[in-house]
């Protein structure tokens, strides 16, 4: 009788190419919980996760701060050196400039693409990039990215740091293009 084989290690390649869309097309609370419940624990599921945050975190009007509370209760990791209220206060401009300040803005994954980092079995390093809406058209040029470093833990991905290890021009020169978007 042949032994079993021992559960493989994760591997960096998506089981699944990522949609960009995980948890419905609103830029809200719900919208990020619900893709936090959805994600699976494998490298798509990060990157949906990821995408999911960057499509709430950069948005004007700001989220409000019951929705910032909400996020910040459920989808930040146990070590975490976030403080997404403290972030939000004064309605911040999040969109690094592109946008003028008080100018109405979201993030769109239709031209968006992803980057896996790196991949572990509890620890996802993802890039993740969206095209710029603003009043409501998708601008032709305007591109925003981060770097979202995830954490699974309590059965989720959870949300350890951001940063920009790449710049939006490299990540959309070799980033994936979702399947979808929203």
């Amino acid at each position: 009788m042949a032994s079993p084989t021992p559960p493989s290690e994760a591997t960096a390649a998506p089981d699944v190419d990522p949609a960009g869309c995980l948890g419905g097309d609103a830029r809200d609370a719900r919208m990020v919980l619900a893709a936090q419940d959805e994600a699976p624990h494998t490298s798509s599921g990060a990157v949906e996760f990821a995408t999911s945050l960057l499509r709430w975190m950069h948005q004007y009007p700001v989220p409000a701060a019951t929705d910032v509370s909400a996020v910040e209760a459920s989808v930040l990791a146990s070590d975490s050196p976030y403080d997404l209220s403290a972030a939000y206060d004064g309605g911040p401009n999040t969109s690094g400039a592109l946008v003028s300040d008080g100018t109405p803005f979201f993030l769109s994954t239709v031209p968006g693409v992803w980057n896996l980092e790196s991949y572990g079995k509890d620890r996802a390093t993802v890039t993740v990039g969206a095209g710029v809406v603003i009043n409501g058209e998708l601008h032709p040029t305007f591109r925003m990215a981060k770097t979202y470093t995830l954490v699974w833990e309590g059965g989720h991905w959870t949300f350890d740091q951001a940063s920009l290890d790449r710049t939006t021009e490299e990540l959309f020169s070799i980033g994936t293009p979702y399947t979808g978007g929203c």
